[in-house]
C-alpha cells in the first residue's frame, strides 16, 4: 500500500470510524426493517410507512427549528465555554415542543389531522436534536446512535410486538409509543447531567433569562431552519406527489430502491458528522488553509470509498432482485437513475455543511430554494406525463444543480476548491 493511501486510510478512520460503523448498523438495521414490512406488508405497506416518515421527518423541521445545527456550531467555534448556554437551548427546545402540540392540537380541530403523526414528529424532532447536542461536543458515538440507530431498532421491535405479540396493534402507534418511552428515559438522564454541572439555584434565573432571549435564539437559528426545512420538505412533497400521481404501491417500490441507493451516501454521512465541527473550528480560528487541505483530503477519500460502494451496490440490486422481488427488474433503470445521482452528491463532498459553518447560510439559503422549487415543479410535472424511472433521472438534475451552485459560492466566497 503507498504511502497515499495509507494517509487516505488513516484520515477516514480518524475522521468517520465510529460514524461509520454506526451508520453501518443502520444500514443493516434498515435492510432487515425494509425487508420485514415487504414480507408482511408489501410494497403497499412500506409505501404507507415511507409517507408517514418523510411527514415525521419534514414537519419536524418547526421542532427543532434548526437548534441541532445551532448547538453543534457554538459548542464547536467555543462561543460558550459553561453549560448554561447549552442548557438554554435545550429549555428553547422544550418550549418549540409544546407550542408544536398545542398548534397541532388546535389546527386537528379543523382538519382532523392523524394524531399519531403528532408523536412521530416529536419524537423524531427529539433524537436529532439530543444527538446534535453530543455531536457539538464531539462525541461521535453517541451522535452516531442518536442520528442512524435509535430509529431502526425502535421500528424493529415495533415490528416484532405487532406480529408475533398482539397482531391487533397498530404498527405506526406502537413505534411511536416505544419512541417515547425510550426519549423520556434518555430525557431523564440528559436533565440529571446538567444538573451535576450548572448551579441548581441558577436554574430559575436561567428558565427566565431563556424565555427573555427566546426571539434571539430564534434569530440565530432561522438560517438553519430554511435551509433545512426547504431540503426536507421537498423531499416530503415529492412522495406525496409521487402517491397522489402513480400509487401507494408505486411509492413503496420507489422507497425500496431509493433506500438501496442510499448506502452510497454512507462515506458523506460519515465524514459529514465530524465536517460541521472541524470546519466551524476552523474558519472561526482563521485557519482556512488547514480547512482547505482537510476538504481535499476529505473529497478523495469519499471519491474512492463512493465508488467501490457503487459498483458493489449494482450487484446487491441484481441479486436483491433475482432471487427475492423480481418486480424489481422492471425498475432497473431508476436504480440506477437514483444510484447515480447519489454518487454525484458524494463527489461534490460537504459543501452545504461547510457553507452553513463558515457564516455562509444566507447563500446556500437561496441555493436550496432556487433547486428545491425545481425539483418540485418539476416532479409535478413529470409525473403526470412520465413513468417513474424519469422522475430518478431528474434526481440527478437536481443534484448536479444543487451541488454545482454550491460548489461556485464555496470558491467564490472562501477561495476553497476541495478537488
Amino acid at each position: 500500500m503507498s504511502s497515499n493511501y495509507k494517509q487516505l486510510l488513516n484520515f477516514a478512520l480518524k475522521n468517520s470510524g465510529s460514524l461509520f460503523l454506526l451508520k453501518l448498523i443502520g444500514i443493516a438495521l434498515n435492510y432487515v426493517v425494509l425487508i420485514f414490512i415487504l414480507e408482511v406488508y408489501y410494497f403497499e405497506g412500506n409505501g404507507e410507512f415511507a409517507k408517514f416518515v418523510a411527514l415525521s421527518r419534514g414537519i419536524k423541521v418547526f421542532v427543532v427549528f434548526g437548534l441541532d445545527y445551532l448547538i453543534v456550531k457554538q459548542v464547536a467555534s467555543n462561543l460558550t465555554l459553561d453549560n448554561n448556554q447549552d442548557f438554554k437551548l435545550f429549555v428553547a427546545f422544550f418550549i418549540n415542543t409544546v407550542l408544536f402540540a398545542f398548534g397541532f392540537l388546535v389546527v386537528n380541530q379543523f382538519l382532523e389531522l392523524n394524531s399519531v403523526l403528532l408523536g412521530g414528529v416529536i419524537v423524531l424532532a427529539f433524537w436529532r436534536f439530543i444527538g446534535h447536542y453530543f455531536r457539538g461536543q464531539n462525541n461521535m458515538v453517541i451522535y452516531g446512535f442518536f442520528e442512524f440507530v435509535v430509529f431502526q431498532v425502535t421500528v424493529l421491535l415495533s415490528l416484532l410486538i405487532c406480529n408475533f405479540l398482539n397482531k391487533n396493534l397498530d404498527f405506526l402507534t406502537v413505534i411511536v409509543g416505544i419512541n417515547i418511552v425510550f426519549s423520556f428515559l434518555v430525557s431523564i438522564y440528559v436533565v440529571k447531567r446538567f444538573f451535576k454541572t450548572i448551579n441548581r439555584k441558577e436554574v430559575i434565573n436561567i428558565l427566565i433569562q431563556t424565555f427573555k432571549t427566546i426571539i434571539t435564539i430564534y434569530k440565530k437559528s432561522i438560517h438553519f431552519v430554511f435551509t433545512n426545512s426547504i431540503n426536507i420538505f421537498s423531499v416530503t412533497i415529492m412522495y406525496v406527489i409521487i402517491e397522489s400521481q402513480y400509487t401507494t404501491e408505486v411509492l413503496g417500490i420507489y422507497d425500496t430502491i431509493l433506500k438501496m441507493s442510499l448506502v452510497v451516501t454512507l462515506p458523506l454521512i460519515a465524514t459529514n458528522g465530524r465536517v460541521l465541527t472541524v470546519a466551524a473550528k476552523y474558519y472561526n480560528n482563521n485557519q482556512i488553509t488547514d480547512l482547505t487541505k482537510y476538504l481535499k483530503t476529505n473529497t478523495k477519500v469519499l471519491f474512492i470509498s463512493s465508488t467501490a460502494i457503487f459498483l458493489g451496490l449494482i450487484l446487491f440490486f441484481y441479486l436483491f432482485a433475482e432471487f427475492y422481488k423480481p418486480e424489481l427488474h422492471n425498475y432497473w433503470w431508476l436504480f440506477l437513475s437514483l444510484i447515480f445521482a447519489q454518487l454525484v452528491n458524494n463527489y461534490a463532498g460537504p459543501v452545504g455543511i461547510v457553507l452553513q459553518a463558515t457564516g455562509h447560510e444566507k447563500d446556500f439559503n437561496k441555493i436550496t430554494l432556487i433547486t428545491a422549487l425545481y425539483l418540485t415543479i418539476s416532479t409535478y410535472i413529470f409525473t403526470n406525463y412520465f413513468s417513474i424511472t424519469v422522475v430518478g433521472v431528474n434526481t440527478i438534475i437536481y443534484l448536479v444543480l444543487l451541488n454545482s451552485l454550491a460548489l461556485k459560492v464555496q470558491l467564490k466566497k472562501l477561495k476553497i476548491n476541495p478537488f
